[in-house]
């Protein structure tokens, strides 16, 4: 027999009682990429030790997703072998009604999932469930780069690679709250090159590694850069150090290209760079408190998040391909509610 559990509404309004089903759905992997992603009907998780249950209203899609597919690792807590993929999500919890963006490693991917409870954090009643979706893994990544291990940012010269990707744009905005003396981004179409000079670019160039060094200092008014954000290692992170100054910081936060950059120290030591590697998960004790502030600059207006795609649930390899494609800005979502 089906159980029922008390939900609020997105705005502390009372909603009608969610049902707890003996089955759901969900997106499962049967290997390969996105073309092993397919919708099936399965049984519904149970809470382990110090888990709670989360009725999911949007789960968000991320590069990581794509990464764990290929290696069984997301770098949020997912695991080889894990069949649902979806690394977080923002929905109700299951046991008290409160809404909630969540962590859930994997499984978000589906109509419910079970999140460890020091990986779940409230939603206020004013920010909408797109919203503080957008605003959660991608949000916090942007938070961290910038102002927990960039500062200073006052006065700053920033280069801001892939601008317009969900954590791009909102790296650029907070950066430019944050008094940004100067930014230029890096975009890969005329569209999105206009989007990142709408979200406080000063100029755009070309990602293109090929003299990126030389056109990203010519953008800068031919001068180095004080803080470099570098998502994709590979060959474009030597070029990224060759165009950071004296005293300037690398953060690095990913490895799109596939490929690791390659570093000799030797490199850091002649005009005293830095180089600070970034991981969400070993922020996660200060995650409640930089959700806090960077809700309060979404209220004042220095920070908009982009919803690019919000697609249902059985449109999640399409999502997957458009990542892949680098076809996407802003935030991807998936609503298990507008799945038949």
């Amino acid at each position: 027999m089906d159980a029922e559990y008390p939900v609020a509404g997105s705005q502390g309004a009372t909603r009608p009682l969610v049902r707890k089903k003996q089955g759901m759905k969900a997106i499962v992997h049967a290997g390969g990429g996105p073309d092993g992603l397919s919708l099936c009907d399965v049984a519904e998780p149970r809470a382990g030790p110090g888990e709670r249950l989360i009725e999911v209203g949007l789960a968000g899609v991320n590069y990581a997703d794509l990464i764990g597919l290929r290696t069984g690792n997301n770098f949020l807590g997912g695991r080889p072998g894990d069949a649902i993929p979806g690394g977080e999500v923002v929905g109700c919890r299951i046991d008290t009604g409160e809404r909630v963006v969540a962590i859930c490693g994997s499984g978000g991917y589906a109509e419910r999932v079970a999140a460890p409870g020091n990986q779940i954090f409230p939603v206020p009643d004013d920010i909408d469930d797109a919203t503080a979706l957008a605003l959660f893994i991608q949000g916090l990544t942007a938070w961290h780069i910038v102002q927990t291990l960039g500062q200073p940012i006052k006065g700053a010269r920033i280069l801001i690679p892939s601008a317009t990707g969900g954590v791009g744009l909102l790296a650029l905005q907070i950066a430019r709250s944050g008094g940004a003396a100067r930014i230029v981004a890096t975009t890969s179409s005329d569209v999105k090159s206009e989007m990142a000079l709408r979200h406080g670019a000063d100029a755009v160039i070309d990602g293109n590694p090929e003299s990126f060094a030389a056109r990203a200092i010519e953008a800068n008014e031919g001068r180095l850069f004080d803080l470099v954000l570098d998502r994709s290692g590979g060959t474009l992170f030597a070029e990224e150090l060759a165009a950071t100054g004296p005293r300037g910081r690398i953060v690095s936060y990913g490895t799109s290209s596939g490929q690791p950059g390659q570093l000799s120290t030797a490199s850091l030591l002649a005009g005293s760079r830095s180089l600070a590697g970034f991981w969400l998960m070993d922020f996660l004790d200060e995650s409640a408190a930089a959700l806090h502030d960077i809700y309060a600059l979404y209220r004042s207006g220095g920070v908009r998040p982009h919803i690019g795609l919000t697609l249902s649930l059985s449109e999640a390899a399409a999502a997957h391909s458009a990542i892949a494609a680098r076809g996407t800005v802003g935030k991807l979502l998936l609503n298990p509610k507008g799945t038949p």
